[in-house]
């Protein structure tokens, strides 16, 4: 098993694979909230966690695109339950333009055969163009599909507001060219 499925704020209609872990981010030089890496922090509280993100690099290294998505196609096609979206980066971030364009093969796949694909990065460095086509791509306080703005309090300018719970809200999995607001925690 590749991917995981739903977690305390995602419902496990939602399959989630990382390209990398928190611990071997790629992006920290462009996060601005490093010190408080919710990834990280499931990285060290559970030991088995790091491992596993980090057999998913190998993964996602080993294979091309075409055959990741046919191998998460397979997986998720054995759930008992539907599995409506396909979010990528819970931790970690992309390395390099080949990870992003390796992605965008994956994600236009898993689109085709009736998947919301979503995800976060860091990386402003790099080309979402043909990637945001096909994905929700969340940039860290740059928009890309959308933006998302890590605060110590909600403002009130209009901006979207995390509910801190997935599973009562697809901001983040819809291209909307919104800001979303998240509270640092």
């Amino acid at each position: 098993m590749f991917l995981s499925f739903g977690n305390l704020k995602l419902p496990s209609t939602t399959a989630i694979f990382n390209i990398t872990s928190a611990n071997d981010c790629p992006a920290k030089k462009f996060c601005n909230h490093v010190a408080h890496c919710y990834a990280r922090k499931t990285e060290k509280r559970y030991p088995g966690v790091l491992p596993y993100r980090r057999k998913q690099t190998e993964l996602f290294d080993l294979l091309n695109g075409e055959q990741l998505a046919k191998l998460f196609l397979l997986e998720i096609c054995t759930k008992k339950h539907h599995i409506s979206k396909f979010r990528f980066s819970e931790s970690g971030d992309f390395r390099t333009q080949s990870d992003v364009d390796k992605l965008t093969i994956v994600s236009e796949i898993l689109k085709n055969n009736s998947l919301v694909v979503y995800g976060y990065t860091a990386r402003p460095d790099l080309d979402f163009h043909s990637l945001s086509k096909v994905a929700t791509v969340n940039g860290n306080h740059f928009k890309v599909t959308n933006e998302i703005r890590v605060v110590t309090q909600f403002s009130n300018s209009g901006e979207i507001q995390c509910k801190n719970n997935c599973r009562i809200c697809d901001a983040c999995a819809t291209a909307s060219d919104k800001t979303i607001e998240i509270i640092k925690h």
